[in-house]
């Protein structure tokens, strides 16, 4: 492991940050993708196979849905961190185009396998599908096939989520 990358450094990265100016950074590139897929989106709309695809957009902005998951489901600042990583490998990997269709789908699938592997205490699905305001079915079906999607691969080297910590504080503090 890099001497730069350790526990102490990421806790002092952490405690500059505030976690609502993490929510807002992941809100914002989420929103910054969905604008450049915007074109993209009449392909994917015509998709409604793929599991993530809803007809029904929530009427909520997406920091809020964000803000809303991390404060009830009482997730660590690092799990968000990670849900965060999954979309984007989850994007990468399946070149995949996120719309108002799918993101919150995502974002919810994401959080709950980050949730899973980060977390000491973990709930039934049943709880955070209320949170996220799913059938807990739906959910199950979400994670399983974002889980699977994602190669069932939920580790993250330590050098990737120091890099991912790095880009969130360098970008903040460059827009500060």
């Amino acid at each position: 492991m890099n001497n730069l990358i350790n526990e102490e450094n990421v806790k002092t990265i952490l405690n500059l940050l505030t976690d609502e100016q993490i929510i807002s950074y992941i809100s914002n590139d989420i929103v910054i993708i969905l604008i450049e897929n915007k074109e993209k989106e009449k392909i994917y709309i015509n998709n409604k196979n793929d599991p993530l695809y809803s007809n029904k957009i929530p009427k909520i902005k997406i920091e809020d849905y964000i803000t809303r998951l991390y404060k009830y489901s009482k997730m660590e600042i690092s799990t968000l961190i990670l849900t965060y990583i999954y979309i984007k490998r989850f994007i990468n990997k399946e070149n995949y185009i996120i719309s108002f269709h799918n993101i919150f789908r995502l974002i919810m699938s994401c959080s709950i396998l980050a949730i899973k592997f980060n977390e000491n205490k973990v709930y039934k699905n049943s709880f955070y599908a209320k949170i996220g305001g799913f059938d807990v079915d739906d959910l199950n079906n979400l994670e399983y096939s974002i889980f699977s999607r994602l190669d069932f691969n939920l580790r993250v080297l330590d050098e990737e989520f120091y890099q991912m910590l790095l880009n969130i504080y360098k970008d903040i503090i460059d827009k500060g």
